[in-house]
């Protein structure tokens, strides 16, 4: 009992460590974007700039991001790819869980053993920023230290319950019974799970083309263990510096400096402040003025109540630029409405997880962050370049819909009087500003993409006390939510980043270009494959995962082919928009089905016609290049 009592008081000193470390994540995240606010308008208005804000805003990207890690992980926030575990019994599934913990616990022991070196190094060296701040380095890193440890310490701690739970379930009548499935038994899944560990280890250890095989073969294995994407990325990236360079200490001290690096970035602090943006206008219930607004101006249009949701979807991704955000937030508003109306459900939950794919094209884009961060392109020219095939893709849904539903009597036009009309703009309007404030910024130069991102915040918050929306229960409920989704994304560009490190290495990149080049397959015929590949990937990996693998090996074959960065930049996005609906792990139809309680099956069929709609619109986007390029060269200032 005393051993029991003692290992329950040390489980909840961990959660409390972790608990604290995102408490501290949200806060600083808030933080961030009150300072990077001060600095616009001590710029705009004062015309006086601070020396502060760009370094010191990065610092604490640099905290948010290894704080919050292991808070994410108590709470099951970071993503992983389930296709296969989420089919296996509960009794199989543990014991694959357990042994997912072996290889993730080696890589927090390095990353914690190496930061500790870091910050040891610092403090010896004396070394400091390169600004005229000149800020002792140690300060920085100590964050990175210590989130590590809090990580490592809930990855320990679960790991624990995990065995006791193994140990719990033996005897059990699942256990007794076992499995139909042959592969759904721990004795036959675990094994071949190691040997394929091991052919991997084994041809990634061979010298010359044999390495790349082996890394894609240990990738998918552990992909398909359910390790969260970021320990997958993270672990490979490890193994491959352990082999390419040596087991020293100067080698594997290049994960925590890569680690560090992969966040030490002004353009990446848009990630985490439009995530809060959008979920302080989310959990205020600010955007259900939006849907007013649609339907009732859309009166005049069969089945208005999915025309609007489509609009909607429009006008909420220019304010959210993440797709599932924007799935879940217009779907607790649609949805109830739609099918009140008796409109058939197939349809309307199609509607909402299609449309809310927006989110990463129509500006502010998560997507485009991430390929300007890769690519080093500009985020303002690709958040411009993304305006047209968004506004292209909702028109042709729209159009889909009308129609299809054009002569259903349970699709007519729902009237509207003008008072409704004005009412509804008026108690709508002030969220509708907030795209326009945003992206007219950028347009015209007022602001960077990351200082709109603080825009976004402030305004959110703005709204959210005038009217009297705002409380202490959505504040944190909004602080936490944006948290737990900055952090999760963050630290799969943490892993990347480790893994881009051996990519580079490896020369994988350069000989991906240079084989394209030499392959004699038309330019056309490579983007065509390229697609398929993106359109195969999407079916069972994240989008940012996607993002981060991919564009660095692609993005020099489309330089070497010619092709507009802005247009790749693009057509990469809606192949990810592809991604977030086509089953088995399109993300929005999880959405959709966990606020709707709904089949999948059902939303599936419902989303099929989207999915066609899009892969027709990815393909006129593609041969009509101008609709990506010609409002980014019109931009003021670029």
């Amino acid at each position: 009992m005393t051993i029991r009592r003692s290992f329950a008081i040390l489980g909840k000193g961990i959660d409390a460590l972790s608990n604290l470390g995102g408490i501290l994540s949200a806060i600083i995240i808030l933080t961030m974007g009150f300072i990077v606010f001060y600095e616009i308008i001590l710029r705009g208005f004062f015309n006086h700039p601070t020396e502060w804000v760009l370094e010191y805003s990065i610092y604490m990207l640099i905290a948010t991001t290894f704080l919050g890690s292991a808070f994410v992980t108590k709470i099951g926030g970071h993503v992983c790819v389930d296709v296969i575990v989420s089919r296996l019994s509960e009794r199989t599934r543990l014991r694959l869980d357990f042994i997912t913990y072996f290889w993730s616990i080696a890589f927090t022991i390095i990353l914690v053993y190496t930061s500790i070196k870091m910050v040891h190094q610092s403090i010896l060296q004396n070394r400091v920023s390169t600004s005229i701040l000149e800020t002792p380095m140690f300060i920085t890193e100590i964050p990175v230290a210590l989130g590590s440890f809090f990580l490592l310490l809930q990855l320990i701690k679960d790991a624990v319950n995990k065995f006791i739970l193994i140990i719990k379930s033996k005897g059990s009548k699942e256990e007794k019974i076992g499995s139909p499935n042959p592969f759904d038994r721990p004795s036959i899944l675990i094994p071949v799970t190691i040997i394929l560990i091991f052919i991997g280890v084994l041809l990634f250890f061979q010298k010359g083309s044999l390495q790349v095989p082996g890394l894609i073969i240990l990738m998918l294995t552990l992909f398909a263990t359910g390790t969260p994407i970021f320990l997958v990325l993270s672990v490979l990236g490890s193994f491959g510096l352990f082999v390419l360079l040596g087991s020293g200490l100067s080698s594997q001290m290049q994960v925590a400096f890569q680690a560090y690096k992969a966040v030490d970035s002004f353009t990446l602090e848009a990630i985490p402040l439009f995530i809060m943006g959008a979920s302080l206008f989310a959990s205020t219930r600010l955007t259900d003025g939006l849907f007013d607004i649609a339907k009732s101006w859309l009166w005049f249009l069969p089945a208005n109540l999915l025309m609007a949701t489509i609009v909607c979807c429009a006008l909420f991704a220019a304010i959210t630029g993440s797709s599932v955000a924007n799935a879940a937030t217009i779907a607790l508003v649609t949805i109830p409405a739609m099918i009140s109306a008796n409109y058939e459900k197939g349809i309307s939950m199609g509607a909402v997880a299609a449309g809310g794919t927006l989110g990463i094209l129509i500006p502010p884009s998560l997507s485009f962050i991430l390929i300007g961060e890769i690519c080093e392109l500009s985020v303002g020219q690709l958040f411009i370049a993304g305006i047209i095939p968004g506004i292209f893709i909702t028109l042709v849904f729209m159009t889909y819909i009308y129609f299809k539903t054009r002569n259903e009597d349970r699709y007519k036009p729902i009237n509207y009087t003008w008072k409704d009309r004005i009412d509804y703009l008026k108690k709508g309007g002030p969220v509708l500003l907030a795209p326009i404030i945003v992206l007219g910024g950028i347009y015209t130069g007022l602001f960077t993409p990351t200082e709109a991102s603080a825009v976004s915040v402030m305004y959110a918050l703005f709204l959210g006390i005038v009217t009297g929306r705002l409380n202490k229960g959505n504040l944190i409920a909004s602080i936490r939510d944006s948290t737990r989704g900055a952090v999760m994304i963050l630290m799969i560009i943490v892993g990347a980043i480790i893994l881009g490190s051996v990519v580079t290495i490896l020369r994988i990149p350069q000989n991906f270009a240079n084989l394209v080049v030499e392959s004699g397959i038309p330019p056309w015929g490579i983007i065509v494959l390229m697609n398929l590949l993106l359109f195969i990937l999407g079916m069972f990996l994240e989008c940012a995962s996607i993002t981060l693998i991919t564009v660095p090996i692609f993005y020099p074959a489309i330089q070497a082919l010619g092709f507009d960065p802005l247009w790749f930049g693009v057509i990469f996005t809606i192949n990810m928009e592809l991604a977030l609906i086509t089953p088995p792990v399109g993300l929005n139809l999880y959405v959709i089905q966990g606020i709707t309680g709904e089949k999948i099956e059902t939303i599936i069929r419902g989303v099929l016609p989207f999915i066609i709609l899009l892969i027709l619109s990815l393909i006129a986007i593609s041969l009509i290049e101008p609709m990506s390029t010609w409002l980014p060269s019109k931009m003021i200032g670029r």
